[in-house]
């Protein structure tokens, strides 16, 4: 079955098709999702893989402009809200990575727009050397987890930029957030 994509109904409502989206990645494979908690702290979570991801590219998780080519996303989105502060976060390794470089997790805008495209995962921290053991954690330490003045400043929207052609590599990002 083709994809068929997304559609508006008549009261201007997103509806996604089924479709080669839905046969070939998770609910929230590549995509940020929140994890209900209490108190001041928020979790972030991200199964990822890097496969899917596609060849030097970045995974957006929608059609916005119905062109054929993920460019962004939609409001309903999991994102990390304006005036929170990343604590600290982590990569944890499912399947080794084999055939790209590196890969990164950046901060969006709503519409796709770059905002840091390294901003959680810099290429040190994605390198394919530290995705070379099952179980293996990557601490990250992207420009917002690095400086003490690094805050979220608007809201940022979550996705995955790889480098070179994987064959494999699938992992877990986890996002510690103190929204005040």
């Amino acid at each position: 079955m083709a994809s068929l994509g997304t559609v508006n109904n008549k009261d201007g409502l997103v509806v996604q098709m089924s479709g080669d989206y839905q046969k070939f990645n998770g609910p929230y494979n590549n995509r940020l999702r929140a994890i209900n908690t209490v108190g001041p702290f928020k979790y972030y979570v991200m199964d990822f893989d890097l496969e899917t991801v596609g060849a030097s590219t970045t995974f957006f998780p929608h059609d916005l402009n119905n062109d054929g080519t993920r460019d962004g996303f939609h409001v309903g989105e999991a994102y990390l809200p304006a005036g929170s502060c990343i604590t600290r976060g982590y990569v944890i390794t499912k399947e080794v990575a084999v055939g790209g470089t590196d890969f990164t997790v950046g901060t969006y805008t709503v519409a796709g727009a770059t905002t840091d495209a390294d901003a959680i995962v810099d290429a040190t921290d994605g390198a394919i050397a530290n995705m070379s053991v099952v179980g293996e954690r990557i601490d990250i330490s992207g420009a917002l987890l690095t400086s003490t003045t690094a805050a979220v400043t608007a809201d940022a929207y979550v996705a995955i930029t790889t480098n070179g052609t994987f064959t494999a590599g699938k992992g877990t990002l986890v996002i510690e957030v103190l929204n005040v």
